[in-house]
């Protein structure tokens, strides 16, 4: 926006798997940037064919965001003192 960058999401490598991050935001409303940012996301993901992902939330240096995820529903697949580890299923919308 304006000529800054407002965020980026990135993935992990692997080869048996799609990780997503990190997520870094700057945007001065950053839940906005990062609805978008993993929707835009998920799209690619989708047209390549994949048809999930996972991703990991720090709980020591990011408890808002293990928060908001927990509240869209979502529950961690594993766990430990630092790290909650998520899967996201894809499902087509509204034919993309």
């Amino acid at each position: 926006r304006d000529d800054e960058l407002m965020g980026c999401l990135s993935r992990i490598q692997s080869d048996t798997m799609i990780i997503a991050g990190p997520l870094a935001v700057t945007s001065p409303r950053p839940i906005l940037t990062i609805m978008r940012l993993i929707e835009a996301w998920e799209l690619v993901l989708w047209r390549a064919g994949v048809r999930s992902y996972q991703f990991c939330i720090d709980n020591t240096r990011h408890k808002s965001w293990l928060q908001m995820v927990e509240k869209s529903g979502l529950e961690p697949f594993s766990h430990d003192e630092q790290y909650f580890w998520f899967k996201r299923e894809l499902r087509e919308r509204h034919g993309r």
